[in-house]
């Protein structure tokens, strides 16, 4: 869910962790970095590129 958001919205890391069920962004943080071995806009950066009409 939380990489669809980074994909197909502008939301901060705060709002997302929100929207993704987190009670604050530095636990969306520690759970996303451990998942996905980057930050959520390291994230965001690399695969917006590959797909920039979304």
């Amino acid at each position: 869910m939380a990489h669809d958001l980074l994909l197909t919205t502008d939301l901060s890391v705060v709002q997302m962790a929100h929207t993704a069920g987190f009670g604050s962004a530095s636990r969306f943080y520690a759970a996303f970095s451990a998942t996905y071995g980057m930050a959520p806009a390291e994230f965001r950066r690399r695969h917006r590129a590959l797909y920039p009409a979304l």
